[in-house]
């Protein structure tokens, strides 16, 4: 049997994930930033089909190997030393930092009573059997 500190924990976990499940849901920079990244990438599989369709239709292993070779190049051009492609992966991540912040707050504010719920749940618990809490029975 569960006692009702457990249960009322158990309880404010739920709605707590709930509550942190709809912020990373519904928050509308996270969806800008998510509908702006997928655009880039469709802009990056556009511009990169040709090489693409070359490599993976070549059947000569060694022109395969240099096909794979400027495909790989293409995208790492218009990605990982691209300045737009770096400053959306900044955007993106002060947006997840902004998100978490905002997620990490409902947490943090729950848990204090959460703890104290449990803490003095213990407490009575000792009390009733003899024993002492901040020194008194």
């Amino acid at each position: 049997m569960m006692d009702k500190a457990r249960q009322k924990t158990d309880k404010e976990l739920a709605r707590i994930e709930r509550e942190i499940g709809r912020i990373y849901k519904d928050d509308p920079a996270l969806k800008s930033i998510e509908r702006e990244y997928a655009k880039y990438m469709m802009m990056v599989k556009k511009k990169t089909e040709k090489e693409y369709k070359a490599y993976i239709n070549e059947h000569d292993w060694d022109k395969r190997a240099e096909l794979k070779k400027a495909y790989s190049d293409e995208v790492k051009a218009l990605t990982m030393d691209s300045a737009e492609y770096k400053k959306l992966v900044k955007d993106i991540t002060a947006t997840l930092s902004y998100v978490n912040q905002k997620a990490l707050d409902v947490s943090n504010k729950s848990m204090r009573k959460i703890y104290a719920m449990n803490y003095n749940q213990v407490a009575e618990e000792c009390k009733r059997v003899g024993i002492r809490v901040n020194g008194k029975e």
